[in-house]
């Protein structure tokens, strides 16, 4: 809408200066007083709008719609009319100053109309046609210092229009006998070198004095609102002194006086003005720069938690590295010179195709985000692989870059491609058919078992009274033993069920941690323990499995702890790129070296039953329910000082 009124603007100004340039040639070759008012001054000397000027207006305008059109050859055209105005107008002025007369004022036609300097236009208007055809030229030629001269069409030609009016006012209050030199001048020049030179700022570029009075800055603004305020009253002022001087009212020295106060009036008032609005935007300014620089440390805050967890790296537009941060360094093993400048081949390994990254580079020139999963070669010709995600920002109008975040996922790959492999499925295959051994033989074991336990209650009731203490304690050997082979059996039937029945769930494990404390509430009590437990994820896992591995692993923690130390048990989770790490961490007796791998075999015990009770399977447990959710478990411990714990769970349970 804004540039239609503008459009709209422009096409009325550009008619009133045809029009005007045509009925002043009209009325000169015609004579038709009835058109005398687009030619004639209202002064009482009947200055005119001489032909000569009536005719550069017409090719001024001709000009600008040839070059706005860009009609065929108009470079050349308007050069033509730019050199036609620019000489006859400097002869002119060559007239006024050596007092010759060259006859270029009465080419096609006599003035019998003006009394002074006939068919001749003023100095002024000769001078205002020289700048603007300046300007008119500067438009088609690449010469700077042409370009630069042109700058002046939007300062001067306005400010001799300027004094074309101030000379009308002379003209109306002191007569032409004090300004010899601008006779014959009329009040349609000066709004027409207004118009021209408006329609000509219009097709400049933006730069200079259009620049600074055009554009969108505060001083720009603050220019553009004082403007008519700084032109107009002293204007008003210097024709209301000069009339009172010459109607006597007040003195030519306390006219001076006043118009003097005028000024200096003005230019405290638009000063003040500047100095507010500097006021301001310094103001604004520091106020921009405060959230600048919370907006800088917010981004580097950003930046410092980005590069802890994932490997970093921004390309340019021509998909070369520009900046790499230390993780992608110690990933690819690449010193940071030997990366930048460089494109992404450098770290291509032979896994994918020419045209997967062909693919890559086209979606991402799409502006569209690119994530997948690439094989990388390293330094030392190592592969790796990376969860990658592309996302390109835009740098300016045309300008683009490319932010590339990586996850390390070799650990993932490796499982997956040995979770796929022969090998693999054949030991699955033996577990499988080891845990079915393991169930049944459990399972048999339980029927003669309860037999013996039953036949040896019948003969302690019915011959107690025949038994001597010695066959009375054979007989209670026998039952602790029954009670233990029992208890084994049952572990070893729950060891082979893990995981055969359950399914993945969401599982909240804050909420799982505290229904464990209430579970295990008597035997902290008891021992006299303390079991912190910190802030833990929501992850999938196998609910009734990852209760039992924490029940275990807290009860662990209590069960061998040192004479005399009440037991401490610390549980804690940290996010791992694509998994949980969990810790726990106890202050009990410790577990030398040699034995943190055995202890997680089945069966395996460190300790005596009568120090310490329990079957050896428990950490067995907590190894296959951690293996069940496709992580990992170890133990680092030193005796005397306590152990601690770690397993851990993918993020995305597979």
């Amino acid at each position: 809408m804004k540039a239609k009124k503008i459009g709209l603007l422009n096409l009325f100004l550009i008619s009133y200066i045809f029009v005007s340039g045509f009925f002043t040639l009209l009325f000169w070759f015609t004579g038709e007083e009835s058109l005398i008012f687009y030619a004639k001054n209202l002064v009482e000397d009947g200055g005119l709008t001489k032909l000569n000027t009536g005719v550069f207006l017409l090719l001024s305008v001709i000009a600008i719609l040839i070059y706005y059109y860009r009609v065929t050859h108009c470079k050349s055209i308007i050069r033509v009319i730019s050199v036609f105005i620019f000489t006859l107008c400097t002869l002119t002025i060559g007239q006024y100053v050596f007092g010759i007369d060259l006859r270029i004022d009465s080419l096609l036609i006599e003035d019998q109309l003006s009394k002074t300097n006939p068919g001749r236009m003023t100095i002024l208007t000769a001078v205002s046609f020289i700048i603007f055809t300046i300007g008119l030229y500067s438009l088609v030629t690449r010469k700077t210092f042409i370009r630069n001269i042109a700058q002046s069409v939007f300062f001067v030609l306005p400010l001799f229009a300027l004094l074309n009016v101030i000379t009308i006012i002379l003209k109306l209050t002191v007569g032409w006998d004090k300004i010899p030199y601008l006779t014959s001048i009329s009040l349609e020049a000066p709004f027409s070198f207004l118009v021209l030179s408006y329609l000509l700022v219009m097709l400049f570029p933006f730069e200079g004095y259009k620049g600074v009075i055009l554009s969108k800055n505060i001083g720009s603004n603050f220019l553009r609102k004082s403007l008519p305020f700084i032109v107009l009253l002293p204007l008003i002022m210097a024709f209301l002194v000069l009339q009172y001087i010459d109607k006597n009212f007040i003195s030519p020295e306390f006219g001076i006086i006043l118009f003097t106060f005028t000024l200096i009036s003005v230019l405290i008032i638009t000063q003040y003005g500047i100095a507010e609005n500097v006021n301001k935007s310094y103001k604004e300014k520091l106020q921009m720069q405060n959230d600048l620089l919370v907006k800088n440390k917010e981004l580097a805050l950003f930046k410092y938690a980005l590069d802890q967890i994932a490997v970093v790296a921004i390309m340019d537009d021509k998909f070369k590295f520009k900046m790499v941060n230390d993780n992608f360094c110690e990933l690819t093993k690449f010193k940071r010179g030997e990366i930048l400048g460089k494109t992404n081949a450098v770290i291509q390994s032979e896994e994918h195709p020419k045209a997967f990254f062909d693919d890559i580079w086209a979606t991402v020139s799409r502006g569209k985000t690119w994530i997948g999963e690439i094989k990388n070669r390293a330094a030392d010709d190592t592969f790796f692989w990376t969860d990658t995600a592309i996302v390109p920002i835009k740098r300016g109008k045309r300008k683009k870059e490319f932010i590339i975040i990586k996850q390390d996922i070799t650990k993932k790959k490796d499982r997956e491609a040995y979770l796929a492999s022969s090998h693999f499925k054949e030991i699955e295959e033996k577990n499988k058919e080891l845990e079915q051994y393991i169930y049944l033989a459990s399972h048999d074991l339980q029927e003669p078992l309860r037999t013996i336990a039953s036949f040896s209650d019948i003969l302690l009731m019915e011959y107690e009274d025949k038994f001597d203490d010695s066959a009375k304690q054979i007989f209670n050997y026998i039952q602790d033993a029954i009670s233990r082979m029992t208890q084994l059996i049952k572990h070893l039937l729950d060891y082979s069920r893990i995981g055969q029945s359950e399914e993945v769930q969401t599982v909240d494990l804050n909420e799982l941690a505290g229904d464990l404390q209430s579970d295990l509430a008597s035997l902290i009590e008891r021992k006299n323990a303390s079991v912190e437990i910190g802030k833990m994820p929501t992850l999938k896992a196998y609910p009734v499995a990852i209760r039992l591995l924490l029940q275990n692993l807290i009860s662990n923690g209590m069960k061998f702890s040192r004479e005399g130390v009440p037991p401490e048990v610390k549980i804690s989770c940290e996010s791992m790129g694509d998994e949980w790490k969990f810790a726990v961490a106890d202050n009990g007796i410790g577990i030398a070296k040699k034995h943190q791998q055995k202890i997680f075999r089945i069966f395996q015990r460190l300790h005596l039953k009568e120090e310490y009770e329990g079957t050896g399977i428990g950490l067995a447990h907590c190894k296959k329910i951690v293996s069940l959710h496709d992580g990992d478990m170890w133990v680092e411990s030193e005796l005397g000082k306590g152990s601690t714990f770690y397993f851990t769970i993918p993020k995305q349970l597979s």
